[in-house]
C-alpha cells in the first residue's frame, strides 16, 4: 500500500512537515535516494555502503536534505519521506535490501 502523497495536519505540539513534504521536487535524485534510506532508519555509514560514497558524502547529502526542505534533523527527513512512502515492509529488521525508485518521493 503506497504512502500518501501529502503528510497531514500534525497532532498539537508536533511540528507541521507539510511545507518540507512540497519541498520534495527541490531534491537531486541522489538526495532522494538518500531520504528514502533515512526512512529505513540507515546509518549514515550504512547509507554510504549501499550506495557506495563515503560517510563524508552521504552527510553532505542529509545537510542539503535538510537545508532544501527546511527541516531540523534527518528524523524529520525520515518522517516526510514514510509518510510519502509509507512504512518499509521487507520485514528484514536492518535497512531495506532494495532502493525504492527515488522518483516514488516525488509528489
Amino acid at each position: 500500500m503506497p504512502g500518501n502523497t501529502t503528510p497531514t495536519a500534525p497532532a498539537p505540539g508536533l511540528p507541521d512537515l507539510r511545507p518540507a513534504a512540497a519541498r520534495i521536487g527541490r531534491l537531486s535524485e541522489r538526495e532522494r535516494q538518500v531520504m528514502t534510506l533515512l526512512a529505513t532508519g540507515g546509518t549514515n555509514q550504512a547509507i554510504a555502503r549501499r550506495l557506495g560514497v563515503s560517510e563524508g558524502t552521504v552527510k553532505a547529502h542529509v545537510g542539503r536534505i535538510l537545508l532544501k526542505l527546511g527541516l531540523e534533523s534527518r528524523t524529520a527527513a525520515a518522517v516526510v519521506a514514510v509518510s510519502i512512502l509509507g512504512p518499509c515492509r521487507c520485514d528484514a529488521g536492518a535497512p531495506c535490501e532494495t532502493i525504492p525508485k527515488a522518483s516514488a518521493l516525488r509528489p
